[in-house]
């Protein structure tokens, strides 16, 4: 399909997106599907562990396993994350309410 400029229409139409990264810090299509009401499963990559945490989504045991990836896949479709926890959880990540947070914090230096 390649490069689309603005993907948000696919990942809200997606039942699940899938993140299959070895190496992820702070993942931003994790809250790209987050603002779509869009439930997520990953690999255990760093960044995705913190952003899934407390069933925001589904997080695999395994890089290598083919099977537990497709499993977990279906069981997500099946047991999609409410969309609603998952925009109101990432509304914690707001440019406005992160700036406050550099004002807040320079302030104390």
């Amino acid at each position: 399909m390649g490069s689309v400029p603005n993907p948000h229409c696919y990942v809200a139409r997606s039942q699940v997106l899938v993140l299959s990264s070895y190496s992820e810090a702070f993942s931003m299509v994790i809250c790209e599907a987050f603002v779509t009401g869009t439930t997520v499963v990953s690999t255990p990559s760093g960044g995705p562990n913190e952003l899934l945490e407390n069933g925001r989504g589904y997080l695999l045991k395994s890089f290598q396993d083919a099977e537990e990836m497709a499993e977990t896949i279906a069981y997500a479709c099946e047991h999609p994350i409410d969309p609603q926890l998952l925009k109101d959880y990432v509304n914690r990540f707001d440019d406005f309410k992160i700036a406050q947070q550099y004002i807040k914090t320079f302030g104390r230096i």
